[in-house]
């Protein structure tokens, strides 16, 4: 990408805000030196990381990168082999290894969230033993310890054991020598490693000894008694051999993490990478940023796009930009007043270009869709340099020639007040010329401009639009509102007097303007604000469409439940009367057993008949009202559950007059009773439309790999493998599967990719890349 542009366009300012992110320099640096990418593939695996972290950080998880620190100075010292680290630099490369232990174990945890992630990062080596090797030798105040090596552990011992013995042989000269005058105080200290008693400068030479040094004042002089010289020189010989076997176990412990030096870099530069995705994840998720959409195809799309840095600055004074372009537009030509936000539209474009180019989440809708550039151009601010003779248009003309030169047909240009600080004429001429050969030669070029003459052409050129910002009709300030199709006005004379112009010269001004001018003025004002009301009436059209579909579903919803409720009270009811029939036939049949007559016994069976051929009417009143019901609401294709049958099945015919309707369980067509049949909900229809054509329910294999290793088998056996894997693995929903092929001849591969590129479960497929495996291996996207 062409590194002026990302000056002007004040890239390095949202890479800097990106980078405080960052836990460690590793990835501070990686930010700051990112490029944006060009290729689709490469940039969707890198949208995806952020996406999968950002997943993460919503599941409650956090990668625990907390303790990362830089440490690559110490590799680089390691280099030479007789290169040793301190305890404390060793006790660090323990705490990076068990960094990288901790991430390798936290990414497999949460590889149901992060797949993408855990199989990028699956390089990774743990270093157990080496941290095992470090922490044993080394505390945790990255001191050697004491055990270290039985030597440095005899040797401690001993002097400690000769510390005690020099300091208790101290304590009696001092006590001895209390009342003499002679100490200047009652202890004993260090000076140089020797130990020394406070003597009064007066009384120097009553105490026999070695002068190692006095006070600032000069009133004590510190002394080394001649009885304690042979044993502090012991002490200090012990002291020497101390030393000498703790440089031993430093050489051995750096010997052993210099042994896993390639290993370690790896780590390195993979926390590295890690460090600077989730800054990524952290910064999008400070920010409420979306991760919007890309193609290779489509036209430009923002939805509510802001500019970044005011967003990121003051969000709440940040305005949203909305901009959609045809795949036929190759040139925007905007205009409006001073300050309407045309530079800053252009600036918008170009920096939410970048960071999406850069996999950065970005401050705009997730319906925005933006095309992959090749390059971005800009032409933004005055770069006049009065020392080197350079004027301003100079300035404009210089950059605009030098990207003029580099523009393909996948550039984005973006040029700002195309055409002046010259001669209008000439400007307006030099600019459809450069706006005419960008338009013919870049994907799209965005140019800001007051002059007449950019209007018109925009209207006549035949991929060209025009675009324009206004003031508020009433407040005649900035609305920040972009209108497509229709050309602003400067509206010059308007923010000269609100900004404190004399009125009279104004009025001057404005009595000046050619007839034709002011009427062009008046026109353009018209049509914005009949533009303006068109687009309020569409908004209210929506808005009522909206309502009145909102109330549709409420009604429908609270025609359901009622109806619902009605066919349940009936049903209710029914059963209640079946149970006092139920009962009153008990009593009846108990009462004809103590009848006195058989006339007595026949008249009362007579009126049970009567009771039960009722109950028996009512009841199929109610089926024939409930069939009828349902001949309403079921038709060919609806769904239906069938309790008696435990099954679910669709619809393919329904005779009325039978009150029957055919039903496909399965594979099987069987007749029923629409009364036997309940209609099922839209939610209940797709969950069992998600079922395979069969009715068969297969079970996620909840330990199904992401990897198939294909090695040894033929093209035949190796295809029907795949077949079936790509299967479970869409049913247990992987996003991806890594196919094992190696390299052989190639055949496989080949045959490989040519069935992958029309399987039902495959959205993509690529080689691995080098830490993936390289070409031995490809890389599915599942759907």
């Amino acid at each position: 990408m062409d590194p002026a542009s990302q000056k002007l366009l004040e890239f390095d300012k949202v890479k800097a805000i990106v980078a405080k992110y960052c836990i460690s320099p590793l990835g501070q640096e990686k930010t700051h030196a990112l490029e944006p990418l060009t290729d689709l593939a490469e940039l969707s695996k890198a949208f995806e990381f952020v996406r999968e972290l950002m997943a993460l950080d919503e599941s409650g998880g956090e990668l625990p990168l907390e303790e990362l620190t830089d440490l690559r100075l110490l590799w680089k010292r390691l280099g030479p082999e007789d290169a040793k680290l301190d305890a404390a630099e060793l006790l660090a490369v323990a705490t990076f290894l068990q960094l990288i232990a901790r991430v390798k174990s936290f990414l497999k945890k949460h590889r149901h969230i992060c797949p993408n992630l855990y199989v990028a990062f699956n390089a990774l080596t743990p270093l157990n033993d080496v941290e095992r090797l470090l922490r044993s030798k080394i505390n945790e105040k990255g001191e050697v310890r004491d055990n270290a090596s039985p030597l440095l552990h005899s040797l401690r011992s001993e002097i400690h054991h000769l510390e005690i013995k020099i300091q208790h042989q101290l304590e009696k000269t001092i006590l001895s020598l209390r009342d003499s005058y002679i100490l200047q105080d009652d202890y004993f200290t260090l000076r140089g490693g020797r130990y020394v008693l406070p003597v009064r400068a007066g009384s120097k030479g009553k105490m026999r000894g070695i002068v190692h040094g006095a006070s600032q004042t000069g009133e004590t002089i510190f002394i080394e008694p001649f009885e304690m010289v042979d044993v502090v020189n012991e002490l200090a010989d012990l002291r020497l051999q101390e030393q000498e076997e703790v440089r031993k176990i430093l050489i051995a412990l750096s010997n052993a993490v210099r042994a896993e030096l390639n290993i370690i870099e790896l780590n390195t530069a993979l926390m590295a990478e890690l460090d600077f995705l989730n800054a990524k994840s952290r910064f999008a998720t400070a920010h409420q940023l979306s991760i919007p959409g890309l193609s290779l195809t489509k036209p430009l799309s923002l939805v509510k796009v802001h500019h970044p840095l005011l967003y990121l600055g003051a969000r709440q004074q940040s305005v949203p930009l909305d901009l959609g372009l045809e795949r036929d537009n190759r040139v925007l030509v905007i205009t409006g007043p001073n300050a309407g936000g045309k530079t800053t539209a252009l600036k918008t474009l170009g920096l939410q270009a970048l960071m999406t180019q850069c996999a950065f989440p970005v401050p705009a809708s997730a319906d925005s869709v933006f095309p992959i550039f090749s390059n971005i151009f800009a032409d933004i601010g005055d770069e006049q340099d009065v020392t080197q003779g350079i004027s301003t248009f100079s300035s404009h003309i210089r950059n605009i020639a030098r990207i003029l030169a580099q523009v393909d047909q996948e550039s984005l240009v973006l040029l700002d007040e195309l055409g002046t600080a010259t001669d209008p004429t000439e400007g307006g001429a030099l600019a459809v010329a450069v706006l005419e050969e960008s338009g013919s030669r870049a994907a799209l070029t965005l140019a800001t401009s007051h002059l007449s003459v950019l209007k018109q052409w925009a209207h006549s050129f035949l991929v060209a639009r025009n675009a324009s910002f206004r003031l508020d009709e009433m407040t005649k300030r900035p609305s920040f509102v972009l209108s497509m199709d229709v050309p602003g006005v400067s509206e010059a004379l308007i923010i000269a007097s609100s900004v404190g112009l004399p009125p009279e010269v104004v009025e001057r001004a404005t009595a000046m303007l050619p007839a034709g001018e002011q009427q062009l003025t008046e026109l353009i004002i018209v049509l914005q604000e009949k533009e303006q009301e068109l687009a309020r009436l569409v908004s209210e059209a929506d808005r009522i469409k909206e309502a009145q579909t909102t109330e549709y579903e409420h009604y429908k919803a609270l025609r359901d439940q009622v109806e619902q409720e009605r066919r349940g009270m009936r049903q209710r009811l029914l059963d209640e009367k079946e149970h006092l029939l139920a009962e009153a036939k008990a009593l009846i049949e108990s009462k004809i057993a103590h009848l006195p007559s058989r006339e007595s016994i026949v008249q009362a069976r007579e009126e049970l008949d009567e009771m039960i051929q009722e109950v028996e009417a009512e009841r199929r009143t109610l089926e024939q009202s409930a069939s009828a019901e349902l001949l309403e609401s079921l038709g060919e294709g609806n769904w239906v559950y069938v309790p008696d049958m435990n099954d679910h099945g669709v619809i393919k015919r329904v005779d009325q007059e039978k009150g029957i309707a055919t039903v496909q369980l399965k594979n099987v067509e069987v007749e029923l009773p629409l009364r036997k049949l309940c209609l099922l909900s839209d939610a209940e229809r797709q969950q069992l439309e998600a079922i395979p054509a069969t009715g068969i329910h297969y079970t996620p294999k909840p330990d199904l790999p992401y990897e198939l290793d294909l090695h040894g088998l033929r093209v035949e056996d190796a295809l029907e493998r795949v077949d079936k894997y790509l299967d479970d693995a869409a049913l247990s929903q992987h996003g991806f599967a890594k196919l094992q092929h190696g390299y052989g001849t190639g055949a496989l591969r080949k045959a490989l990719h040519e069935f992958l590129a029309s399987h039902c479960h495959v959205k993509s497929f690529r080689l691995g890349t080098v830490e993936e495996g390289g070409e031995a291996v490809t890389i599915v996207d599942l759907h």
